[in-house]
């Protein structure tokens, strides 16, 4: 990497607050394994941990959304990115939420694989989400990658009330299926959480990198 582009990427870092949303608490209905063996909630907070601290890392404001009850589980997490974004710009602020998948259905299901959710339509977070999903791809090397080419890219859309409510780009990342067993076993595992926290790092830099260049 050119050394012009090396001090960009550094003061650029510098310029972004990354939201980390863990998505569920430990009161709120979410996803949980047949066995009761893992709980969503739990997965998304330790994953945040893991993050927050590789960002923190890499020179970038990180903030955490983490809500405390069911009642503003998903209000919280909304309110602290559009806080930023007034401080900040929004098109400086990144918002990322993470997430376990399920399969609807009682006892063991099959299903596997990780996916990346926008809204629908084509914004900025379309972009965020690509560069994401790059890094997955790069980092996650033979897990399934699930995604949604009937627009031209790789996110999947829904108008989840954290996406569609966040001023910024804004992004929801599904790690795995926790109800399907072989995904649920490797989610239990410390590298799961590594993997997925580097994996978002990964596509954080390229992004930047791209803003970088602009410049």
């Amino acid at each position: 990497m050119e050394v012009d582009l090396i001090t960009k990427l550094k003061s650029i870092r510098e310029e972004f607050a990354i939201v980390i949303n863990p998505g569920h608490v430990h009161n709120e209905p979410g996803a949980v394994a047949p066995d009761k063996s893992l709980q969503e909630w739990m997965w998304n907070r330790q994953c945040a941990d893991v993050l927050e601290e590789l960002l923190k890392g890499r020179g970038y404001k990180v903030f955490g959304a983490r809500a405390t009850d069911k009642s503003n589980s998903l209000t919280h997490p909304v309110k602290v990115a559009n806080d930023l974004c007034y401080k900040y710009g929004k098109m400086n602020v990144l918002f990322i939420s993470l997430h376990c998948d399920a399969v609807p259905g009682t006892g063991w299901q099959k299903a596997t694989g990780w996916s990346i959710w926008t809204t629908k339509g084509e914004t900025e977070s379309d972009k965020l989400a690509t560069c994401i999903f790059n890094g997955a791809q790069k980092v996650q090397s033979g897990r399934v990658m699930r995604k949604d080419m009937s627009d031209g890219d790789v996110d999947k859309e829904a108008n989840f009330y954290v996406l569609r409510n966040t001023l910024c780009p804004a992004v929801l990342i599904e790690n795995g299926f926790i109800n399907d067993p072989n995904d649920c076993e490797w989610l239990k595992t410390e590298t799961s959480k590594v993997l997925a926290a580097k994996s978002i790092v990964e596509g954080l830099e390229e992004y930047i990198a791209t803003k970088a260049r602009l410049r």
